[in-house]
């Protein structure tokens, strides 16, 4: 693996120009002894890439983590079932208290005036079935769109772990791809610090002037 030492763009040992910037001959390879004495623009340009190979490093374990996270929860082997029940038994209640206010009602005109009592009296009547119809029809539409929604929510469920068991797979290559790809860079640097977070603090002390090169940026953080 080979990078351009001006930019930093990857390319091939055989190219004469970086197909990026267009530099000639100017060529870091990764499979650097970690004793070679880097000139402190290759140190530069080392830090910068190590800083976009450690936060690609950084976010794609933190996926893995994630998927790992969603495959290891019970897979639903059926979708929830609601019960129109759950949605009806609130129009007894209401059907109940309708019918007892207007008894109370006719009980009250009964006495002053026996149309209005009879009228109450049956009002009461009717106004059971009235409302449990209404609480019928409302709770097998109810029931009828969550069970839907239940339905709809364990396909995209089912869809997730399958993608996610792909998914699983390609970010394990990826993931063992750059710690190959990293590996000699890796050998020079303290375990402590191979991450993005101090690849840029090492990168600031070379562009401030407090460290000549890369090595002695290391020593200055470690």
């Amino acid at each position: 693996m080979a990078y351009c030492a001006k930019c930093g763009y990857e390319i091939t040992e055989e190219d004469a120009f970086c197909p990026k910037c267009g530099t000639k001959n100017a060529v870091i390879t990764a499979d650097t002894d970690a004793s070679y004495p880097l000139t402190k623009e290759e140190s530069i340009i080392l830090a910068g890439r190590l800083i976009t190979d450690y936060k690609t490093l950084e976010r794609t374990e933190k996926e893995l983590e994630d998927v790992k996270a969603r495959l290891s929860l019970p897979a639903d082997s059926a979708p929830k079932q609601y019960a129109a029940f759950k949605y009806f038994w609130p129009f007894l209640i209401y059907a109940s208290i309708a019918t007892s206010l207007l008894r109370f009602v006719s009980r009250l005109f009964v006495n002053s005036s026996a149309e209005a009592g009879i009228f109450f009296l049956v009002l009461s009547l009717i106004a059971i079935p009235i409302i449990l119809i209404i609480g019928g029809v409302r709770a097998v539409r109810l029931r009828n769109e969550n069970n839907k929604i239940a339905i709809e929510t364990l396909n995209k469920r089912r869809e997730q772990q399958e993608f996610d068991k792909k998914n699983l797979d390609m970010l394990t290559r990826k993931r063992q791809n750059l710690l190959d790809r990293m590996n000699v860079d890796n050998s020079m640097i303290p375990i402590r610090l191979r991450n993005s977070e101090a690849m840029s603090k090492l990168k600031t002390l070379l562009l401030s002037g407090k460290a000549e090169n890369f090595e002695e940026a290391l020593n200055l953080l470690r």
